[in-house]
């Protein structure tokens, strides 16, 4: 009896109940779920970590103090460089010349390796990606490359104007990116405006009175007194392009007699800003005016796409009188200019009352009638007064302070055989203005960048043909800027990747 009860004991022991079992089935189920969705992850993972990209070029530093490495992604997801090892030691700095850790499909990032390394001696370079990928290359310290960097070294002057602004360190833009910046910043430029022609009984003469404002599209601006009445011409160059009067309304005939008269009604003693905008593509004559209390506004009688003349060539050309020379104004005139370009209302309103300086784009002749008749702008067209005048300190505005960049650098002794395809500017932080190049282009100015973005490199793909290049960095904002703004560059270069 004791033997069965033990047998059926052990028997107890060996069976499992239900709710066991099911538990175990549960575990053994879910142990293999896992061990198969490690499984299939790991291909899952593997298919997402494929990353195809090269070392395509060394590039060694004349003192074989540092590397740059050439990384190009041939592949169709972006990759992010997390490190680099030499001879499997890590370098003793690295930083990107061009590009970032990021690079995207087709792109190449230029990844600068610091070390003294020895002549003639091979290093093995290996670049990991955060991925664990990695990308090898072997290069003898020293050796010639097909790629090729070219740092900015020079100031420059090319177009004949001064330099708006100043360098902190122009070497820092030399050296490569090493957080040592090259900080821009704004001049302060004030010009006074101090006098205006009193040509009570006078005028002036443009030029030798020959010079011709009636391009195909041109803007016309001054700003104007009479002391006593409403008389005489303010402007003109010929019988069909001068002003007028009708009682107290201006009169414009430009093309041709009576082409518009003026919603306006002028008075005496009391500052007028008048600008005259045609374009005979468009069919337009537009006339804004406005004073010193008022910023200047489209009269309601200009006209839109019913102008339908043409400007004639000046007989002579007169500021405060018109072209015959016979009614002239009693009063003053100041700061007149000529624009061979139609201005819109935002462009006359940015700047009608306060000086220029005198290169701004499109403007081409310019008197500020500072105690003279000089012209600054690019025509250079110094006028002259006749009969009585004088300049007096009644004027219509006086200027406020206003900020300008306008600073140039260059490239020189360039290796055109190079084949150089980026100009490369890595900026670092700046104030709120943003920053735009230019590039000169044998006579004339041409945009290579607006806005470029802070704290990253500016890549501009440009073809080089020149032994020497030159740009332009400028604020954004040249008129009426009442800060003065800032901006670190921490390299310029022209680079030419390997494809």
């Amino acid at each position: 009896m004791f033997r069965d009860q033990k047998m059926r004991a052990i028997r107890s022991k060996r069976a499992l109940s239900p709710a066991i079992s099911s538990i175990i089935m549960i575990t053994i189920t879910v142990t293999v779920s896992v061990v198969v969705a490690s499984w299939m992850g790991s291909i899952t993972m593997n298919l997402m970590s494929f990353e195809e990209f090269k070392i395509t070029d060394c590039q060694w530093a004349d003192d074989l103090s540092y590397a740059d490495l050439m990384i190009t992604n041939h592949g169709t997801h972006y990759i992010v460089l997390s490190n680099v090892r030499i001879n499997g030691i890590q370098p003793d700095h690295m930083s990107f010349v061009s590009g970032s850790s990021k690079v995207d499909p087709g792109d190449t990032a230029v990844v600068r390796a610091f070390q003294d390394f020895n002549p003639s001696t091979n290093y093995r370079f290996r670049v990991l990606t955060a991925r664990g990928n990695e990308a090898n290359y072997i290069e003898l310290a020293g050796a010639t490359s097909t790629h090729s960097l070219h740092f900015v070294n020079a100031t420059s002057n090319v177009d004949g104007s001064s330099d708006k602004g100043t360098h902190s360190n122009l070497a820092n833009q030399r050296a490569g990116p090493d957080s040592a910046y090259d900080v821009l910043t704004e001049e302060s430029l004030v010009t006074d405006n101090i006098y205006s022609l009193d040509a009570s009984g006078g005028y002036m003469i443009v030029g030798d009175g020959s010079p011709d404002w009636g391009s195909q599209t041109g803007t016309i601006s001054f700003w104007v007194r009479m002391d006593s009445s409403v008389q005489g011409r303010f402007w003109g160059q010929h019988g069909d392009m001068e002003t007028r009067w009708s009682g107290t309304n201006l009169v414009l005939d430009w093309g041709g007699t009576s082409s518009m008269t003026s919603a306006t009604s002028f008075t005496a003693n009391k500052w007028y800003f008048v600008a005259i905008v045609w374009d005979e593509s468009n069919d337009n004559l537009y006339l804004y005016v406005g004073d010193e209390s008022t910023p200047p506004t489209l009269d309601s009688n200009s006209r839109s796409g019913t102008w339908t003349s043409t400007t004639p060539t000046p007989n002579q050309n007169r500021f405060l009188n018109g072209y015959g020379g016979n009614e002239p104004v009693n009063g003053q005139g100041d700061d007149l200019r000529y624009w061979n370009i139609a201005r819109t209302l935002q462009d006359i309103q940015s700047d009608y009352n306060f000086e220029l300086i005198g290169s701004e784009p499109n403007l081409q002749s310019y008197f500020r009638l500072n105690n003279n008749f000089d012209d600054i702008g690019p025509n250079n067209n110094d006028g002259s007064g006749s009969d009585s005048y004088s300049f007096t300190t009644n004027v219509p505005f006086i200027n406020t302070e206003n900020y300008e960049l306008d600073i140039e650098i260059q490239f020189t002794d360039i290796d055109i055989s190079k084949n150089y395809e980026e100009i490369c500017i890595l900026l670092g932080s700046a104030s709120g203005e943003h920053l735009d190049v230019h590039i000169w282009n044998s006579d004339s100015w041409d945009i290579l960048a607006t806005d470029l973005v802070q704290n990253q490199w500016n890549n501009i793909t440009r073809s080089i043909t020149e032994e020497s290049i030159t740009l332009k960095f400028l604020g954004s904002l040249e008129t009426n800027d009442l800060v003065q703004d800032t901006w670190e560059i921490d390299c310029a270069l022209l680079c030419s990747p390997v494809n």
